[in-house]
């Protein structure tokens, strides 16, 4: 007969796994349900010419397979805004006001909304594929 592990081992171990699960398999994100999405990119206008080629493609970019084409299918209506981090915001569409609070002290940066809800906040990838998985992680395919 196996001795049973003490409470306190066992939620130890279940800290590692999550742990484990975050750093590896987790990305640092939890999984949310499926449903449109919308997207803001807080920049410094007058510095857009030290944007790296990808970031570009995202924010200005009408080809078919990138961000304008993608959120028109998997973002809320009005998907995708490109601001300025000194606009104000304070009399848009509410969810534009939370993207817009979250933003993070430098530019690029990328906001991820559903619902009026920030799902990410995060420094906007130099790469527009990897702009892009992110994007359909939250979105969806």
């Amino acid at each position: 007969m196996t001795p049973a592990f003490p409470a306190k081992q066992t939620i130890n171990l279940a800290l590692i796994a999550l742990l484990v699960w975050l750093h590896f398999g987790g990305g640092g994100v939890l999984p949310v349900a499926a449903g449109p999405i919308s997207v803001l990119v807080v920049e410094e206008t007058a510095d857009r010419d030290k944007l790296t080629a990808g970031q570009l493609d995202i924010i200005g970019s009408n080809a078919p397979d990138g961000a304008r084409a993608y959120l028109k299918t998997h973002g809320e209506p009005d998907p995708l805004r490109v601001v300025d981090k000194d606009d104000s915001l304070s009399q848009d569409d509410p969810k534009w006001q939370a993207a817009f609070a979250a933003k993070g002290a430098t530019v690029p940066w990328l906001v991820i909304g559903r619902g009026g809800k920030v799902m990410l906040s995060e420094a906007m990838p130099a790469d527009a594929a990897e702009t892009m998985q992110t994007l359909k992680r939250f979105g969806g395919q």
